[in-house]
């Protein structure tokens, strides 16, 4: 086989034949097709693991830089560093009299990680900025528990000493708020997390083992249901509603649950004079609660209104409530004559997953 070279072909290739590593005569056009020399090409050609004449187009023609080639490769991670949650010791402090230690800092931002993988799979919750998660999900959870978290965790009230932990219950959970924040906040606390969907209880559930989390658990269930269940009815301190629906149907989900002597509290966006108007006769006569206090307040970043209704729990709730699954949202309690329906311009507001 003649591997010279020609003088007449050597003058149109700017390196020496002999760096090629199989003879000229292998490939199937001359060279001088080529458009552009060699020396352009992005990598070595000695890389490549199969002759240049096996391809049936010059290199040159490729729509993609050579170094995506598989050969050599390169690691590249698809999963960026979760974010970090910013601590602000002072808001906490300035807003609600409280602040988180060292070890439930690590379980909010635990909490905010695991939020944000679940996210990728499950419509968890629209609020995934690190700041906004920390004002609308954490700080918002826990004011509702102002006064508590300022008095020890083994009291209901200042001047009441309770002996066994406090039994709480987060109706319609949804993602674990306000539910999860306030178990961390208050470690000698059993909070019940509610939720008919099974799908993202589930999920609530892996987070609580995750983090580790003894005081709390999950059950799925309606809350008509469990409200008319003994094992249920009346058994709770505290229980939690937030981001349901509109106000008289969250008393008709709450009161059945609370204890004599215990509180409902119900988180709001906007309330007005009038809405309290309509909710205290329903409240009062039907379901043996009293509006204790309505507290107003803005988030401490956006400044967004908030209300937080507490209702005491002062007389057993009348035993037709709640009624069946379905009903107290179809068709709102209401005592007086000039309301069809409740408002619900607050059902969601900024507070909603």
């Amino acid at each position: 086989m003649d591997f010279r070279v020609r003088v007449s072909d050597s003058y149109l290739f700017p390196i020496p034949y002999s760096l090629f590593p199989i003879p000229y005569s292998l490939f199937p056009i001359p060279y001088s097709l080529f458009p552009v020399p060699y020396p352009l090409f992005p990598i070595p050609c000695s890389l490549f693991p199969i002759p240049y004449s096996l391809f049936p187009i010059p290199y040159s023609l490729f729509p993609v830089p050579c170094s995506l080639f598989p050969i050599p490769s390169a690691t590249v991670s698809t999963n960026p560093a979760p974010s970090t949650l910013p601590n602000f010791p002072d808001l906490w402090q300035e807003t609600l009299g409280w602040q988180p230690s060292v070890a439930q800092n690590s379980l909010f931002q635990q909490l905010y990680e695991g939020i944000l993988e679940g996210n990728q799979q499950l419509n968890l919750t629209r609020i995934t900025d690190p700041v906004e998660f920390w004002e609308k999900h954490l700080w918002d959870s826990l004011s509702g528990i102002k006064s508590f978290l300022q008095t020890p965790s083994d009291t209901l009230t200042p001047d009441t000493q309770h002996p066994t932990p406090y039994q709480v219950i987060d109706i319609g959970t949804g993602a674990g708020f306000p539910g999860l924040p306030i178990a961390i906040a208050q470690p000698n606390w059993h909070v019940t997390l509610l939720d008919s969907t099974r799908k993202k209880l589930d999920f609530v559930n892996q987070l609580v083992e995750r983090l580790n989390m003894q005081n709390a658990t999950t059950l799925v269930e309606r809350v008509e249901q469990i409200g008319r269940d003994r094992v249920h009815r009346e058994q709770y301190d505290l229980v939690l509603v937030r981001a349901v629906g509109a106000a008289s149907i969250c008393v008709e989900y709450a009161l059945p649950l609370v204890k004599i002597g215990g509180l409902a509290v119900l988180y709001r966006g906007q309330w007005l004079e009038e809405e309290a108007k309509e909710l205290v006769p329903v409240v009062n006569l039907l379901l043996g609660g009293e509006l204790e206090h309505v507290a107003a307040f803005k988030t401490p970043i956006t400044q967004s209104d908030r209300h937080c209704l507490y209702i005491r729990k002062v007389a057993p709730t009348q035993l037709l409530y709640p009624r069946a699954v379905g009903i107290p949202a179809q068709k709102p309690l209401a005592l007086t004559s000039t309301i069809s329906s409740p408002r619900r311009s607050n059902q969601a507001d900024d507070t909603a997953l």
